[in-house]
């Protein structure tokens, strides 16, 4: 592994000083946007939600399409938002004004998942990517939205990817690069790929190898090996790494590295 890759065991954290100087205040540790779910599945966003909270974040708010109402009968939790959808329950076009309002009030937009396919939420998840700046994190099924034009998303700034070799793989044939992904090219190669895509692109890319997690931006990058790598770990890294991003935003691989130290990866 060459010098611009540093790697930390998940029970000793590189960056030690992130976690001392994590906000006590709520009003300082951050406002988290959490968009998915569909008429079918709200687990993603609500898994989301609680991990975010678990994680520290001062605010989180969930933004769920208008059909998912029927999962929490009379009671609407406050912090959850119902938006305009499709007959099909999923994110209608009609609600990108409000997710554009939401927006200003939060500090990062998280996308964990059971977002459904459909042509009108593919609208909407790209003018999202396109016309919100800022900090946006992607992972499990929001990212099939971005599969077969994977540029659009790779040349945003501020935008954490935390994907399965799998989806690594079909993003990088769409985007024609070189050298391919393979599920035995082992870790060194791996991190090279990682940190040459990501001084050719904006994006930052956090992925799973073995019983590690990777992620790298601007060319570094940090391995964080676990026991075991979780069934949930892309909806579990991801979540600790918007909070913590959220928190450091001027410190980015520090903080999706300390993230990954920071997660109960036994429950």
């Amino acid at each position: 592994m060459d010098t611009n890759w540093q790697k930390q065991e998940y029970s000793k954290p590189l960056f030690d000083a992130l976690i001392w100087a994590k906000p006590e205040q709520k009003d300082h540790a951050g406002r988290l946007l959490i968009i998915g779910g569909n008429a079918h599945a709200i687990t993603a966003p609500n898994d989301a939600y609680e991990g975010a909270l678990k994680a520290g974040v001062g605010y989180a708010k969930v933004l769920l399409p208008r059909q998912t109402k029927k999962f929490f009968g009379n009671h609407l939790p406050q912090d959850i938002e119902l938006l305009a959808d499709t007959p099909s329950g999923s994110f209608s076009t009609k609600s990108f004004e409000d997710i554009l309002g939401f927006s200003a009030w939060s500090d990062g937009l998280f996308f964990p998942g059971d977002i459904g396919r459909n042509s009108e939420t593919a609208v909407v998840i790209e003018s999202i990517a396109n016309n919100v700046s800022g900090i946006q994190i992607y992972t499990r099924d929001s990212l099939e939205y971005f599969s077969t034009h994977p540029e659009n998303i790779f040349n945003r700034d501020e935008t954490l990817l935390v994907l399965s070799l799998s989806q690594l793989q079909k993003m990088l044939i769409e985007l024609k690069v070189g050298t391919p992904v393979t599920f035995d090219m082992g870790v060194v190669k791996l991190s090279q790929l990682l940190s040459e895509l990501t001084l050719t692109y904006k994006v930052t890319l956090m992925t799973q190898y073995g019983a590690a997690i990777l992620v790298a931006h601007r060319g570094r990058g940090v391995l964080t090996s676990l026991p075991s790598i979780p069934q949930k770990w892309r909806l579990k890294s991801a979540t600790a790494a918007a909070v913590w991003w959220i928190q450091n935003p001027s410190k980015p691989l520090e903080a999706l590295a300390t993230a990954l130290t920071q997660v109960d990866w036994d429950n």
